[in-house]
């Protein structure tokens, strides 16, 4: 058993799938078989074409200073956007716990005769993925690129231990707190996650038995 990090299964699971955006472009000679021409083409807003839009965002590669990046925390030094921060603004007690911690076995260690009983506890979770554009239409096309990845990697999800998983949204913000004019638009994940963890002491093994027999008489 092991411990379960979401936000850093969902960073991870973020930065795998832009990964996987400029991968399969790169190997698609039909680009209308690439991921991206799926998910954008013939989104049209105005003169500002998205399918045209994503390929010039979602294809940057590492040396690009403006590639879209991924962040658990705020960076310090302020980058500009693109890029995409995760944030964890709840966590709760899961609403399958019992009135105790919920025993889930044990571990037997025959070794040296002890076992270790597990104990586990449910945690509902809420993961805000904030999004920071340079202009509204650049704010929709990271948001929703976001949102139709991490809806399709539901599987790997559940996989990973987070389940139940739940998506709301927050309404796009112009900021102009740290200096740099820029749209914000949230993304909620939320879901359930369950822990089990071995107690800290072990525990003497059985390791003989002696039956009394009764007799009794009429």
């Amino acid at each position: 058993m092991s411990i379960i990090l979401p936000d850093i299964i969902i960073e991870s699971t973020i930065q795998s799938c832009l990964d996987y955006i400029l991968a399969d472009w790169s190997g698609n000679v039909d680009k209308t078989n690439s991921y991206l021409y799926k998910l954008w083409n013939g989104v049209i807003h105005g003169k500002y074409d998205y399918y045209e839009q994503a390929q010039e965002l979602l294809l940057r590669t590492d040396a690009d200073p403006n590639k879209l990046r991924v962040y658990s925390y705020y960076p310090q030094d302020k980058v500009k956007p693109p890029m995409i921060v995760i944030n964890v603004p709840s966590e709760n007690t899961g609403g399958d716990n019992g009135l105790g911690f919920d025993q889930e076995g044990a571990t037997f260690l025959d070794d040296d005769l002890t076992f270790q009983n597990d104990y586990s506890r449910s945690f509902d979770w809420t993961y805000s993925i904030s999004t920071f554009a340079s202009g509204r239409n650049e704010s929709n096309l990271i948001y929703n690129t976001i949102k139709a990845l991490l809806i399709a990697s539901k599987d790997h999800f559940n996989i990973c231990g987070l389940q139940n998983i739940r998506f709301s949204g927050v309404g796009m913000q112009l900021n102009k707190e740290t200096g740099n004019t820029f749209f914000v638009r949230t993304l909620n994940l939320s879901g359930f996650t369950q822990m089990t963890v071995p107690e800290l002491a072990t525990n003497p093994m059985a390791q003989g038995f002696q039956f009394t027999q009764t007799i009794t008489t009429e």
